[in-house]
Formats: structure tokens, C-alpha cells, sequence
């Protein structure tokens, strides 16, 4: 099962984070994916994002359970992958809107921030 849902319908792609057993905490998979889907997003065929997440969460943050001591220092750099991705979101020319569903912690707020426009349900929790 894909970590990340992804699809194009009449140019507005929708990213969907699908793990929500682990309320759709970013591990190093699901970092992978969405690099490569940042790069689809960059396509004109693409003219607006949709971001959101599967389940009651938008995105946990850092799924920090598959990390170890020593994890960040080791060359894994999970800190500066998501800071990339990130980056990349934010100064794509087109519209990124966050649909955010429920609660938005640590990486997972800054997924909400680095796009244009924030939806917030009742149930969304913003969280550093």
C-alpha cells in the first residue's frame, strides 16, 4: 500500500498522506514519495495542488519511532530531506492548498504552512 495517494483530475493534483494507523507521521518512505511526487507536481500539466490527509489526521509530523540514536548524525538526514521537500513546495509557481482534516504537528504544521492557502476543519489542531 502506497504511503502517499496521488492523482490528476482536470489539472488539480491531489496528495493525499495515507498512513493513518500512524496518523500519517512522515517516515523516511513516505519522504522518498513525496519527493518524487513534488517533482510530478512541477509538470504544466499540474495547475493547482490539493494536500490533505487520510483518516482524522493531516499529519503527525516525523514518524521519530523508526528513528534511533545517533539517526539525524548517521547521514540518514531526515531533518534536511523534509527541509528540501519543503522548500520545493513552497516556491512551486502554482497554487498549494492544505485541506487540513485534523491535527497538524511539528512537521506535519509546517506540510500546512509551506502552502498558499490553509483550509482548517473544526476538528484541525495546529501544533509545533
Amino acid at each position: 500500500m502506497s504511503s502517499i495517494l496521488y492523482s490528476v483530475d482536470d489539472a488539480v493534483a491531489v496528495v493525499r498522506l495515507n498512513r493513518p494507523d500512524r496518523r500519517n507521521a512522515l517516515d523516511t518512505a513516505t519522504l522518498g514519495e513525496l519527493a518524487t511526487i513534488v517533482d510530478e507536481l512541477d509538470r504544466p500539466t499540474v495547475r493547482g495542488v490539493l494536500m490533505t490527509g487520510e483518516g482524522a489526521a493531516f499529519c503527525a509530523g516525523a514518524d521519530v519511532g523508526e528513528w534511533q540514536e545517533g539517526y539525524e548524525d548517521s547521514g540518514a538526514g531526515w531533518t534536511a530531506r523534509m527541509h528540501q521537500i519543503m522548500e520545493r513546495l513552497f516556491w512551486l509557481r502554482k497554487p498549494v492548498v492544505a485541506a487540513v482534516n485534523g491535527p497538524a504537528v511539528g512537521a506535519g504544521c509546517d506540510l500546512a504552512l509551506v502552502a498558499d492557502i490553509r483550509i482548517a476543519s473544526t476538528e484541525a489542531r495546529f501544533g509545533e
